[in-house]
């Protein structure tokens, strides 16, 4: 098993877990702005647990913050910030889903990714898997292929010169 636990830490995974984090976040983002906000209002409704008024701002600004934070994850640009922020999102994706679920208020469709069909339980079950995917990946932050990494090594290439 430390094999396994040693790939898990090691820079490949960590670009790999980086990648599948940040790719997830950048297709929930343009699969819920492809739709009209409405639908995804409707959806964030349906769970019953917000104060009426809050799923419109809530509809208009998370496709956006999904696809900027999962983006900038992904390019492994501003990589430490940008996983912070899906960890934070995750979080309260999860809660917001264990609150749904807990009151028994739950549809049987989350509306966490337009165009798949996805229980609130199943829903859950991802967050706390992707959750796990973006600690790992912050480990090896800047890590392979990160832009992140290349402007660190080309301002040390610049002071070396």
């Amino acid at each position: 098993m430390p094999s396994l636990l040693g790939a898990l830490r090691g820079p490949g995974a960590a670009l790999a877990f980086r990648v599948a984090t940040g790719g997830f976040f950048v297709a929930a983002g343009v699969a819920k702005l492809a739709r009209p906000a409405e639908a995804f209002a409707g959806q964030i409704r349906a769970h019953g647990i917000l104060p009426a008024g809050w799923e419109w701002p809530l509809a208009h600004a998370l496709p956006w913050l999904e696809l900027i934070a999962g983006g900038f994850l992904l390019l492994g640009m501003f990589a430490g910030w940008a996983a912070a922020l899906v960890a934070l999102q995750l979080v309260a994706f999860a809660l917001f889903l264990a609150a749904s679920l807990a009151w028994g208020r739950a549809p049987e469709d989350c509306g966490c990714l337009p165009g798949l069909s996805e229980t609130p339980g199943q829903a859950l079950l991802r967050d706390a898997v992707m959750l796990a995917w973006a600690a790992l990946a912050a480990r090896g932050l800047p890590g392979r292929l990160a832009l992140d990494g290349w402007l660190a090594g080309a301002q040390e290439d610049a002071r070396d010169e």
